[in-house]
């Protein structure tokens, strides 16, 4: 009878963990769906779009200025 009850209990502390997880990696997606939307508005480089390893490129080889100079030039 208590395994019955500790099973019980225990799967709906799982089923509330997954519907949370669940809840909660829709909101992130939503969100970052959200933002990502309204910046593709806005021109610039293709790959600044999805990430920000051309900046940690740039800086690496010590060449930001010309690059922000050159986008600068190009998008105003």
């Amino acid at each position: 009878m208590y395994a019955l009850l500790l099973s019980i209990i225990l799967r709906s502390y799982e089923i509330k963990w997954f519907i949370f997880g669940l809840a909660f990696f829709h909101y992130v997606a939503w969100r970052v769906g959200r933002a990502w939307g309204n910046l593709a508005r806005f021109e610039g480089p293709w790959l600044a779009q999805l990430s920000d390893l051309w900046l940690l490129k740039t800086i690496y080889q010590q060449r930001a200025h010309y690059v922000f100079y050159d986008i600068k030039k190009k998008y105003g």
